[in-house]
């Protein structure tokens, strides 16, 4: 007999709105912010990005601590502590006017701020919660990403431009307050702690379904860490990541660069984020029920078609042609949260998957960084996106062959 309502849900509710929260704050409203706050200023734009990759290197660095943390305590003092650094670090930056002092408040914030609430705390704790349902509940909870690529932008826009950047900056702070401080209050390490078990299943009413879904092994960080299949899918999708986030970022330039207007560009990149946000669930649905492996062949082959269809739709100038590329795009772009997530618990188990997230977290990280900077180097050299954009689906053609090749690990690996 299954409870009326399992506890796991609510670490769901909790994962979506801290998504949505770290995602709009961090990254989406970045670029929102930029130009108003270097005119301002006086910055450049390299100074002001720079504040943006000084965060991601601090969340990369921060997660390898982090990880072992979620396994022993759980991610409740984790999401606090980040909620109430990020609020001050939101409100100290809406007051400076020093790019030393922006620089260090966005260090602080990626190292000890928005990242303890972001996907990686809140997705290992999923996976502890659920099993069975893991595929779908990882694909909600990222939803709430997804929702804040396509909320934010126009709404925080809207405020910036009416009330200034500062303002813009105390909203951020608000935002996390009222929304994230609560949330944290939510969050558990795992079921076993309350005498629950995965999926919200009844000791007696177990199946033997159940059974199977159940990983035979948990490896620990220094394990994974001797198995081929760790390195395998941690270099497969900090190849995919990068390759994502070099047409994510360069999208509206490439089309611009195609003699398409501003507005068709930034609509091309609405609907890569309503196609992302719609097709989390059906992710979702496939990874229950389909070899994980196989969703990945698929999932980024679509991604590589999109980006063929981006490049066509430069050549002959089609802006129907661009939108529809873009929404395969997003659609693929969807599936790598779900994926990464659920396939890093299926091969190493539940026990250490905090610890063996934060080792691979940082490679990931990387690939965010460089994609997008070799990316616009290759149209700094050559003056068109078309051989970056291509050797991008060469990248997603050698990562899907190296994360096809791994395989789960049928024994613990001796340390």
């Amino acid at each position: 007999m299954r409870m009326k309502f399992y506890y796991g849900w609510y670490i769901v509710i909790g994962s979506a709105l801290c998504q949505f929260v770290c995602m709009a704050t961090s990254q989406v409203t970045v670029g929102v912010l930029m130009t108003p706050v270097i005119e301002e200023l006086g910055w450049k734009v390299w100074q002001f990005t720079f504040g943006l990759s000084v965060s991601l290197l601090g969340g990369a660095i921060s997660s390898v601590i982090v990880g072992k943390i979620i396994d022993s305590r759980g991610p409740k003092i984790l999401v606090l502590l980040g909620a109430l650094t990020s609020t001050l670090c939101f409100v100290a930056l809406g007051t400076q006017s020093n790019i030393f002092a922006f620089i260090t408040l966005y260090s602080i914030g990626g190292l000890i701020g928005w990242s303890l609430f972001g996907p990686m705390v809140v997705n290992v704790t999923l996976s502890k919660w659920f099993i069975e349902k893991r595929g779908w509940t990882i694909s909600l909870g990222s939803m709430g990403s997804s929702s804040a690529f396509v909320i934010t932008p126009f709404l925080f826009t809207l405020i910036v431009d009416s009330w200034g950047w500062r303002n813009g900056y105390f909203l951020l702070a608000f935002l996390v307050a009222v929304i994230v401080i609560p949330t944290s209050l939510l969050m558990r390490r795992q079921p076993e702690d309350y005498g629950l078990i995965p999926d919200g299943k009844n000791k007696e009413c177990q199946t033997k379904k159940y059974h199977e879904t159940v990983p035979e092994i948990n490896l620990t960080r220094e394990q994974a860490l001797r198995t081929y299949p760790f390195w395998a899918i941690t270099i497969g999708f900090a190849l995919i990541t990068g390759g994502l986030m070099g047409i994510f970022v360069h999208g509206l330039p490439f089309a611009e660069e195609s003699g398409f207007s501003r507005k068709i560009g930034a609509t091309a990149l609405s609907i890569n984020g309503i196609g992302n946000l719609c097709a989390k669930p059906v992710w979702g649905y496939f990874l229950q029920r389909i070899n994980t492996l196989k969703i990945v062949l698929a999932a980024y082959s679509l991604t590589s078609i999109a980006v063929m269809l981006i490049l066509l739709s430069g050549q002959e100038n089609n802006g129907v042609l661009l939108l529809i590329a873009f929404l395969l795009f997003g659609i693929g772009f969807s599936a790598t949260v779900p994926l990464n997530e659920f396939i890093t618990a299926e091969y190493f188990g539940r026990a250490h998957l905090g610890a063996i997230r934060g080792a691979s977290y940082p490679l990931t990280t990387i690939g965010t960084l460089i994609g997008p900077i070799l990316t616009g180097y290759w149209f700094d050299v050559s003056a068109t996106y078309v051989p970056a954009f291509l050797s991008i689906i060469v990248v997603f053609i050698v990562a899907m062959g190296i994360t096809y090749s791994a395989r789960k690990p049928e024994k613990i690996i001796s340390t």
